[in-house]
Parts: C-alpha cells; sequence; structure tokens
C-alpha cells in the first residue's frame, strides 16, 4: 500500500517521508505528496504541552532555500496525551489572520496514551507561505489538575515542496480570515465587511461549523431544546443567499467513550471545512463598496451554546464573463422559510418526533437588455425521525437523521449526503446508583462533484461503533465497558484514476485489522473535496 501509511499507526519510514508511531487509527488518506526529491524544506512551528485555556503563539519562518511558489504545502500536527483522566477538547490554529485546522483530541484512559497524526493541505496559502516571518496561535484549551491529569502535547511543522517542470505550482486565491466564533443564538454571526476588487471573480467561503457544549448533541433535541433541526445559512449584505447543511460530528467522549477508541468517528481529529461557492454573486461585489458576508446558524427558533464556527473567505480576480447583475435569490420552500415542519405523535406507547425541511432557490442573472437566466439551482434536504418507547425496564430511543445538499452551478455539480442513525438502550441495574447503556452509532459523510470539464469524483466516509457501558450516575463516571466494536471505511475515487480505498476495524478498543486496498493517489489529488486541483 506504499505512502498510503502515513497518517497514523504503528507504521515504518518509507521513501524518507516522516511516518509517526501512533495508536489511533482512522481511514482517511494522507494528504498526497510530490516525491521527496522535490521537498524544499520543513518549517518547524511549536512543540508544546496544553495545561490552560490559553493560546500558544508560533512564528513560520520560511526555511532556507524554500521560495514561493510552492507545487504543495502540508501542515502536519503530532498530538498526544498522557495516560490518566482528561475530556476531548478542541484543537484550532491559525496563520495570521487564517483559521487553518479545527479538530478535537482522543480521550486518554489509565492505561492508555493515546497518539495520533494529521494533515492538511494548505497549498491555497502560499502567498501567505511566501512571507518571511508570519505569527500564528495554537489553542487547545485544557484543565489539568489532580481529577483531570492527562496533559495534552502537540507539535506542527509546514512542509514545501519546491515547482518543477512535472510538479507546477497551482494558481491560488487571496484568503481572508474571519476568525473563530462561538454562535450562541440565531441571530448570532461570522461576519466580515469587506471591499473587493472590481475585477473579483471568484469567490468561495470556507467553513467549519461545529456543535459544542449544550449543542454537542443537537442531532438528539427534543422540541424544548429547538429540535434536531439545525442548519447554516450564509448572508450577503442581510439577505440570505446560500443555505448549508451541519455535519453531526462527535468527539472521543461522546454519548460513551468506549464507542471512539482507538477509531474516531468521522474527521473528529480534523475537521475539513466545507467550501461554499458565492462566484455567482461577483457582479455585486465588483462596485466598489463595502460588503458584508455572514454565517449563522438556524436552529427552529432556538440555537444554544454554541457552534464553534470558523470562516474563512476565499477570492480571485479575472474577467467579467458574465456580464450583468444578479437580479434575485429565488425561493421555493416547504413550511415556514428556515423553519422545519414539525411532526410529534404517540402510537401504542411509543413517542415519535419527525422534523423535516426542504428548501430550493435559484441565483438568476439578468442582463443589460433585461434578459434573465438562471445561474445556479441549488436544493437541501433535512429529516429527523426519533422514536422513543419501552421494553420491560428498558428505555428505548431510536434516531435517524439524513441531510442532503445538492447544487448545480457553472462550475458543476455538487451533490453532498449526511446519514446519521443512532440506537440506545438504557437499563437500570439493580444497584440504584448504576445503569447500563447500548450504544449503536452509524454515520458518513458521502461527496460527489462533477465538473463543467466533465472530471467527476466520489467519496465516502463512515463509521460504524457500538458499546455498552456500565455508568456510576452518583459519580458521573464509567465504571465498565464491554463488547465494543467499530469500523470505518473511506473511499475515493476519480475520472483520471486516482483511487482510494482504505477500511479499518477494532474489537474490544484494540484495532484488529487495516485493510489498504487502493492507494493511487497522484500527487495533486483531492480526496476530501473532490474538485481537481491539477494544472
Amino acid at each position: 500500500s506504499g505512502r498510503g501509511e502515513v497518517l497514523v499507526g504503528e507504521e515504518k519510514k518509507e521513501d524518507g517521508l516522516f511516518v509517526p508511531n501512533g495508536n489511533v487509527f482512522i481511514s482517511d488518506p494522507p494528504v498526497p505528496r510530490p516525491p521527496q526529491d522535490v521537498l524544499c524544506g520543513s518549517a518547524d512551528l511549536f512543540d508544546t504541552d496544553f495545561t490552560s485555556y490559553d493560546g500558544v503563539p508560533y512564528t513560520y519562518a520560511l526555511p532556507p532555500g524554500c521560495a514561493a511558489p510552492f507545487s504543495k504545502a502540508i501542515y502536519v500536527l503530532e498530538c498526544s496525551v498522557t495516560a490518566g483522566r482528561q475530556y476531548d477538547r478542541t484543537t484550532t490554529i491559525t496563520l495570521g489572520n487564517v483559521t487553518i485546522l479545527v479538530g478535537t483530541t482522543q480521550e486518554p484512559r489509565s492505561d492508555t496514551a493515546p497518539r495520533w497524526t494529521v494533515e492538511r493541505d494548505v497549498t491555497y496559502l502560499s502567498a501567505l507561505l511566501s512571507e518571511g516571518d508570519v505569527d500564528g496561535i495554537i489553542t487547545l484549551g485544557t484543565v489539568v489538575n489532580p481529577t483531570y491529569d492527562g496533559v495534552p502535547h502537540c507539535s506542527g511543522r509546514i512542509d514545501l515542496y519546491a515547482v518543477t517542470a512535472s510538479y507546477p505550482a497551482p494558481l491560488v486565491p487571496v484568503v481572508v480570515g474571519f476568525g473563530m466564533f462561538g454562535l450562541g443564538s440565531e441571530t448570532a454571526l461570522a461576519a466580515r465587511t469587506m471591499t473587493f476588487p472590481t475585477d473579483v471573480a471568484q469567490v468561495t467561503l470556507e467553513v467549519t461549523l461545529q456543535g459544542q457544549s449544550s449543542e454537542e448533541f443537537w442531532w438528539g433535541n427534543g422540541v424544548d431544546a429547538g429540535t434536531a433541526f439545525r442548519i447554516a445559512r450564509v448572508e450577503l449584505d442581510g439577505e440570505v443567499v446560500f443555505l448549508h447543511p451541519i455535519y453531526p460530528y462527535m468527539f472521543t467522549g461522546g454519548v460513551d467513550p468506549g464507542l471512539w477508541q482507538p477509531i474516531t468517528g468521522v474527521q473528529t481529529l480534523l475537521i475539513q471545512p466545507f467550501h461554499i461557492d458565492l462566484s455567482a454573486f461577483a457582479p455585486l461585489l465588483r462596485d466598489g463598496l463595502p460588503h458584508s458576508i455572514a454565517v449563522g446558524v438556524n436552529g427552529n427558533g432556538l440555537v444554544r451554546s454554541n457552534f464553534r464556527t470558523a470562516v474563512n473567505l476565499l477570492y480571485s480576480t479575472g474577467p467579467d464573463t458574465a456580464p450583468g447583475r444578479v437580479a434575485a435569490v429565488r425561493r421555493t420552500l416547504v413550511g415556514t422559510e428556515l423553519l422545519p415542519q414539525v411532526t410529534e405523535r404517540e402510537v401504542a406507547g411509543r413517542t415519535e418526533l419527525l422534523v423535516r425541511y426542504e428548501a430550493e432557490w435559484d441565483v438568476v442573472m439578468e442582463d443589460a437588455a433585461g434578459t434573465s437566466t438562471v445561474l445556479e439551482s441549488h436544493r437541501i434536504a433535512f429529516s429527523n425521525l426519533q422514536d422513543n418507547h419501552r421494553e420491560r425496564i428498558s428505555v428505548i430511543t431510536n434516531i435517524e437523521q439524513l441531510a442532503t445538499l445538492h447544487s448545480d452551478t457553472t462550475r458543476g455539480h455538487l451533490d453532498l449526503t449526511f446519514p446519521f442513525s443512532a440506537n440506545f438502550v438504557i437499563k437500570p441495574l439493580p444497584d440504584p446508583d448504576l445503569l447500563e447503556q447500548y450504544s449503536t452509532i452509524t454515520f458518513a459523510l458521502d461527496r460527489s462533484n462533477e465538473e463543467s470539464d466533465g472530471y467527476h469524483s466520489s467519496s465516502s466516509n463512515l463509521v460504524s461503533s457500538q458499546d455498552t457501558m456500565t455508568l456510576n450516575l452518583t459519580a458521573s463516571h464509567v465504571l465498565a465497558n464491554t463488547g465494543a466494536s467499530s469500523h470505518q471505511v473511506y473511499s475515493f475515487q476519480d475520472s483520471t484514476g486516482n483511487r482510494w480505498w482504505r477500511r479499518t476495524a477494532s474489537v474490544d478498543n484494540r484495532r484488529e485489522s487495516r485493510e489498504t486496498d487502493f492507494n493511487t493517489l497522484a500527487w495533486w489529488a483531492d480526496p476530501y473535496n473532490g474538485w481537481r486541483s491539477s494544472p
């Protein structure tokens, strides 16, 4: 399987590439790289413990012998937590004003010190990386004391690859960071007002939305918590111009820590941001006036604390290929705008709660002659069905959720599908302080892209896990885990022959197997977002 082993696991050094040891396992592919002889240097950034909520500053310096442009730039983050007790924690890394990495940590055990490595392609930041000294901050908010004694540690670096005839530099955008936000209500916004160049042509938002605190398990919300309906909206000058589903990320302490050891949930360690193309609105942004762009969350009238949100704006300039003006964003919705349909019923001792939402919208361009043309068409759908009932002394909850997005733009077609299902059986034990909970959770992130020139790709990232835990209610402490099993499958393929397929499985919280059937990723391939990035 060659260089497919460079991400995590008990691996060896291959072809001069750095290969860390680790005991946290995922099936995600590593960032494809040019050959080792194209590596011009690595910039070491930090190597530090985390014992508080204070951010740790660092400075990026261009390595000697490296000069922009770059064929590839890869951010490598190695982390560990000492054995003991510690919550899962959120990691955020910025460089300049750009948020470049968001993820969470693996929880340790008394006899297990987790270690892992993640990588992210940051070639699009080549302009920033070409500067001499750029300050950044890594934040891994942690409390360390005699009770929570597991100490997180991380080190980071950026690997830079030179440009050659065989490994050219891609076109890169201008990147503007909005910052990190905690969205704790429907009116809270991650926003920035800026003036664009008068020849702006391509505009993309890079967005990470992760439910935390009261919103960590939003997919299980009842009516009193605004139901499970959560959707992201993009506003341009106060008008809603795009809707995007929110992914139900799981932390490694989520529901039952035994579910996520040693295999984590989908993108738990490193969240890949979603990219929202706003290029159809470029004609509005070329007027030399300030414009406000914002991201918010809708939740059936109630969003609590909080959705941790990172936003970067990417833009490039070029000729006006579609002269005219954006005349309208026409929407057709099922139910009230930005509010779902909610149905509650009780049948034969079962309580069911169904939440549905559907919306379609077009972006319409009008030229100087008054002729209207539909530039883009989008469709979003969300459903969440919760079934609660009793069987003898056990309380049983089943949740089936599905969110989809279909977009047709001048660039091509995009389909996103987020299936999520959960089953919980809670049974009291003879000791009134104890209960037993059986959990099984299966979820996936499926993507299909097709570009206007015919290039197409598809990917699927699926995790399924089950476990039974015994919980001490008084001490809020897990006493035992039994019957744990988990597997993750990541697949990617495109129309040029790039392929990746890996399945990782565990039993009783120990890795049982790892199979990599395909690893034919060219150095320019993008197995995470699927768009072609080669020249």
